[in-house]
């Protein structure tokens, strides 16, 4: 099984205080125990019952 951790670095919501945006670094342990680590970007919409939800997830490893 693939194991996915993260670690959240900082984070900031618009003015309007309906979008907003995290990163951080994450870990991705493979089933044949290769370890990659990366770095991700969350963007965030705030939904009309008030929940955030995440519209975008990207991530960049750091493996070549």
């Amino acid at each position: 099984n693939e194991k996915l951790s993260w670690k959240p670095q900082g984070g900031r919501v618009s003015s309007s205080n309906d979008l907003g945006y995290t990163w951080g670094l994450y870990e991705l342990l493979l089933p044949n125990r290769k370890k990659v680590v990366g770095k991700y970007l969350n963007i965030w919409v705030r939904q009309k019952d008030g929940k955030w939800k995440v519209e975008v997830d990207i991530g960049s490893s750091n493996s070549k």
